[in-house]
Order: structure tokens, then sequence, then C-alpha cells
């Protein structure tokens, strides 16, 4: 699996088959993005991030902001009032947390595609 990260430029190869950290920081960030993004997309929007700060910091942002959300129970239902929420079924929640999921990866989607598209001009 790793291997096809690397052949397709996703992730930096590593030297003699010697793994550092940088090797295990990328995984998890594809690990976690690989069903929302093809693997171009990923290559696009890692480079682009590289290129904008160290992989170390890269990767120390993406953990903070992932580890603070993840945490955070407040951003599910954020457009639902309090009582909405609390009258939800099951079912309700179920299908309202898909379609947010949905729309997150449409927003993340069309913002890369932004990026794409600036740096094709």
């Amino acid at each position: 699996m790793m291997h096809n990260y690397f052949k397709a430029d996703v992730l930096v190869a590593p030297d003699k088959k010697s793994y550092h950290k940088i090797h295990l920081a990328g995984a998890i960030i594809v690990g976690l993005l690989k069903n929302i993004f093809s693997l171009e997309e990923l290559r696009v929007a890692l480079q682009y991030i590289i290129d904008n700060e160290s992989p170390q910091k890269s990767y120390d942002h993406f953990i903070t902001l992932f580890n603070r959300e993840a945490a955070n129970d407040s951003f599910k239902h954020f457009r639902l009032a309090e009582q909405q929420q609390q009258e939800m079924s099951a079912a309700e929640v179920i299908r309202y947390d898909a379609l947010e999921a949905f729309l997150f990866w449409l927003s993340a989607k069309k913002a890369l595609h932004r990026v794409i598209d600036a740096n094709q001009q």
C-alpha cells in the first residue's frame, strides 16, 4: 500500500527502505484522507501545504486541529439549535451526520480545486 503512495509521489519514498517519522506522519494523514480525496488530489494538496510550511509544521498543525475537533463535541450539529438536537431520533442524527459529512467533503473538494485552478493559471 505505501509503495503506491511513493510511486504516485503522494509521499516521499524512503531511502533504502529506511522509514522515518516523516513517512509515518504521511501514512497517518493519507490513511485519514484517502477516502475523501483521490491520490492525485492528495498529492497536489500535500505538495501545496508543504510548499507553504515545513512537513513537520504541517503535520503538527494537522494533528493539533484533528485532536481539538475530535475531542470537541460542539462541532456536531453546529447549524441546529440545542432543542432541535435533543429532539432528534438516532436515525435523524445518523442522516444529519451523513449529510453534514458529505457537505464537508464537498467543501474540501471545492477548496482543493480552487488551489489547483489557481496554480494552473
